[in-house]
């Protein structure tokens, strides 16, 4: 965790070296705060969290494996319409599918993660999921593909997810001082939303230019590249008490169910992004695409661009929201965010039936301001408010949420092909803005959590 450091000045320097940078105590991280107004550089600001090293090397593999992960969200939706002949449930089931292994394995990945080194999590994963690419992708060239190729895929991909995003997050607080939780976290999302924006136009020039294989096989590099990058981490030695059993990876479980629920800022934030990941989060997995190449009548390019511009939005949203790095309000800030998702999609429903094709890029900017701004502040939340032994469980704990977004997924799924695409969009964002607003006017404690 070695820093460096972007701007100059006595104080930084001070407070470099006398920073204890092997360690941060669970005492020292409790309210440490940045002493004020210290740099009013932007950039320096904003990046704070990347003086250090060993951050650095976290954040960069985690640009990689983005930049796969959009190459892939855009792929995979054109291959299964192609494949189905344009199915939208097969869209939603395979879409959702992903987060399957979370309901089965969520809280036994985050017990891996506080037992086991979370540095070498992170790169069995990396392995297995360049590998899931490599055959996917020769199962394609060689004309081997069958439906069922394209679910064990996406299920293998999300197993892996389960892995490594608890031992990601619950890795970050020990590299950067508690005063840049939201910064780093910020940070963290703002590489998914950057390889949004590249990623995802790549993919759409690449797919129309040399054909849907080479995303796959793009997709396989991308991963691999992050492989040094992990293995390069001289991460802290974390807390954690090794493996003693199945008994107690059981009891280890029920553990950090019961430590999550009894805490409330934890509690409240659940509540929220479980909304959140059930009905706001299907908007970018399924009514995208489908919106897109149906009302809207672009091609696969296009679809390409709509993911852009909706990282566009998030990353400025990621930047803002680092560069302020705030410690206070952030329940109001996600409830505000909750319900800015359901009114923007009513106006990309709205949009698709006057087949307004710029204002439903106007729209999709604002949705990844918003949506941006929601991920990084709950996780912040979730990371501070558990102890460094706890953290991998709390942490895992966002599996279950996105759980819910499989579920989600594949409502909007059958409900899109039932109902029509922008009625179940209608619907689906009116869930969503009256949940939001349900909340804040009857569960006043969610106003208050900081």
């Amino acid at each position: 965790m070695e820093p460096v450091t972007l701007v100059s000045g006595d104080y930084i320097q001070s407070k470099v070296e006398n920073m204890n940078m092997d360690n941060y105590s669970e005492s020292e991280n409790q309210n440490t705060k940045d002493p004020g107004n210290w740099n009013n550089n932007f950039l320096a600001r904003v990046f704070d969290s990347a003086r250090y090293r060993d951050f650095r090397l976290l954040w960069i593999a985690q640009m990689t494996n983005s930049s796969a992960f959009w190459v892939q969200m855009v792929a995979l939706p054109i291959l299964i319409l192609d494949v189905t002949e344009g199915s939208a449930i097969h869209l939603g089931l395979i879409m959702g599918i992903r987060t399957l292994p979370a309901v089965i394995l969520g809280v036994f990945a985050g017990v891996v993660a506080d037992i086991w080194n979370r540095k070498l999590i992170l790169i069995a994963t990396r392995l297995f999921v360049t590998f899931n690419a490599i055959w996917f992708a020769v199962t394609i060239s060689l004309s081997w593909l069958e439906l069922w190729h394209i679910y064990i895929f996406a299920l293998a991909r999300g197993a892996s997810m389960v892995f490594d995003q608890p031992a990601r997050r619950a890795m970050i607080p020990n590299l950067v001082p508690s005063y840049l939780m939201t910064n780093a976290m910020a940070l963290n999302s703002g590489s998914v939303q950057l390889m949004r924006v590249f990623s995802a136009a790549l993919a759409g020039i690449v797919i129309a230019v040399f054909g849907i294989l080479s995303s796959f096989y793009l997709m396989s590099v991308l991963y691999a590249i992050g492989l040094p990058l992990l293995l390069l981490i001289n991460a802290p030695a974390q807390e954690r008490s090794g493996y003693s059993g199945p008994v107690a990876v059981a009891t280890n479980m029920k553990a950090g169910l019961e430590f999550a629920w009894s805490a409330p800022p934890i509690k409240g934030a659940l509540v929220i992004a479980a909304i959140y990941f059930t009905f706001g989060a299907s908007f970018i997995q399924v009514f995208i695409p489908l919106v897109t190449k149906g009302p809207l009548g672009l091609h696969d390019s296009g679809l390409g661009i709509m993911y852009a511009v909706l990282g566009v939005g998030g990353i400025i949203s990621t930047l803002f929201l680092a560069y302020i790095n705030p410690s206070n309000n952030r329940g109001i800030i996600l409830l505000v965010s909750l319900a800015s998702m359901g009114f923007l999609m009513t106006l990309y429903s709205s949009a698709s039936y006057f087949s307004t094709t710029l204002a439903a890029f106007i729209v999709v900017f604002f949705v990844g301001f918003a949506q941006s701004a929601f991920i990084p502040l709950f996780t912040a939340l979730l990371a501070e408010s558990a102890p460094d032994n706890m953290r991998g469980r709390v942490m895992s704990l966002l599996a279950y949420d996105q759980a819910l977004m499989s579920l989600g997924a594949a409502f909007a799924g059958f409900s899109a092909a039932i109902l029509g695409t922008q009625v179940a969009l209608f619907c689906f964002s009116g869930i969503s803005f009256g949940s939001a607003l349900f909340l804040a006017l009857l569960i006043p404690g969610l106003r208050r959590i900081n």
